[in-house]
């Protein structure tokens, strides 16, 4: 469950139920899909727990390669306080202030988490892992941004395996 307060300005332009729902979803580190039995399920990513789900051995494996080595981020930054209406230069008043200017000018207010050991292994990564959050607070922000580091702090190695029809 999030249990923050998100906010989405749907506008006025036509847009599916699957697009906002992919949107807010999106937005608090989540999913939606279907079930086989057609029932929308609505889930949040999180670090995986429990026992396996299978278990294969060599007599069970026909092939097996490495595809890939992801490295994991160091930093993951979330939005919150979306500005929907992005405003800079002369479509602000004159009267308004430089601070006040910044923000109108951003469409997201952000926080950033740095996992410091990471960047001692790995290197400081270019850009922060983004997440358009929809929050409303900043502590909202870095609940979900505390969480995605969390989930995505280590590295990750991607196989194919390639199993007898059985054990599949």
């Amino acid at each position: 469950a999030v249990p923050q307060t998100v906010g989405l300005y749907l506008g006025t332009e036509d847009r599916t139920i699957r697009d906002v729902l992919d949107e807010l979803m999106a937005g608090v580190g989540g999913w939606t899909g279907f079930n086989r039995n057609g029932a929308l399920q609505f889930g949040i990513i999180d670090v995986p727990s429990g026992s396996d789900d299978a278990e294969f051995s060599a007599s069970t494996v026909f092939d097996f390669a490495r595809e890939s080595f992801q490295t994991p981020p160091d930093r993951i930054a979330v939005g919150y306080r979306r500005n929907f209406t992005v405003q800079t230069g002369d479509d602000l008043a004159a009267a308004v202030n430089a601070s006040a200017r910044a923000e109108f000018a951003e469409e997201f207010r952000r926080v950033e988490i740095q996992a410091t050991a990471i960047t001692t292994i790995y290197g400081d990564s270019a850009e922060p892992v983004f997440l358009p959050g929809l929050f409303a607070t900043q502590a909202a922000a870095s609940t979900v941004a505390s969480r995605q580091l969390t989930i995505y702090a280590s590295a990750r190695n991607v196989f194919r395996i390639l199993v007898k029809p059985e054990v599949a």
